[in-house]
């Protein structure tokens, strides 16, 4: 066991490479790991090479029939390998097992679309849909599963808006307390303890909603994701500008009014 744990710390620090070779060393002692089999199953999905996952996949759920994320990256391969029937009896597996799991509701409409069955396809997205369908219920759910320490009077409500009609809510305190940074301040090494932080954060939240594994593999250790959000938020911040420009010149020359000062 002691060296799945370190194939798995490989694999979560996003060292690729050795943690394929260190799965393969499991199973060469043991072919019947399951969570060697699935996760070098995994590896091998996200690499592109479908059929070999769906050959280690197909053997980690014979060994463990109801584990849901060994399903749904077998239901990805064969789906990746444009095999819909399979792909589709593996959603139903799994929702048999968690009638409320989204993405397995969601890739099983994907599925049908792909079949051509499209009010099957429809019925199905409308399934998904409805696991809540009070849409205060639904912001509510996502923070709880994206935050470590949520506000404790967080909730939902359905009443009668100042409009006369009845709305769906979230409640939440109305302030709490914490202090609030001001980036426009901030001097170069603030902003950037700043922008670690709230990486760190974002990184966290999607580590309790998804499967850690998984993103670190998906990630790859490299540079290339920070680069491209490096590049993403620079030409944000550009286009922010432009609009802004764009805004300010229409109020010059009269072609809207807007009320400064506010």
């Amino acid at each position: 066991m002691r060296a799945l744990e370190q194939a798995k710390l490989l694999h979560q620090t996003g060292r690729i490479a050795e943690a394929e070779a260190a799965y393969r060393s499991v199973l060469a002692r043991d072919p019947n790991q399951f969570d060697a089999l699935h996760l070098l199953g995994l590896i091998r999905y996200q690499q592109g090479r479908s059929q070999e996952a769906h050959d280690l996949l197909s053997k980690a759920v014979k060994l463990k029939p109801r584990s849901p994320r060994a399903l749904s990256v077998w239901m990805a391969a064969l789906l990746a390998l444009n095999r819909l029937e399979e792909a589709l009896t593996v959603c139903d597996r799994i929702v048999a097992i968690d009638p409320r799991d989204l993405d397995t509701l969601y890739n099983r409409a994907v599925v049908l679309s792909r079949l051509r069955r499209f009010e099957a396809a429809l019925a199905a997205f409308d399934s998904a849909i409805s696991v809540y369908r009070q849409h205060g219920r639904r912001i509510v759910e996502g923070q709880r599963l994206i935050q470590a320490s949520h506000d404790v009077l967080l909730g939902w409500v359905r009443g009668l808006g100042i409009d006369g009609v009845m709305h769906e809510y979230y409640v939440r305190q109305l302030w709490d307390w914490k202090v609030a940074l001001e980036p426009s301040r901030m001097k170069p090494g603030g902003l950037r303890v700043l922008g670690q932080a709230c990486a760190w954060t974002l990184a966290r939240a999607h580590a309790r909603t998804g499967d850690r594994v998984a993103i670190s593999a998906y990630l790859d250790g490299g540079t290339g994701f920070s680069g491209a959000i490096d590049e993403f938020a620079v030409a944000y911040a550009d286009q922010n500008e432009r609009d802004y420009a764009a805004l300010a010149d229409a109020v010059e020359k009269g072609r809207i009014t807007a009320q400064t000062g506010i």
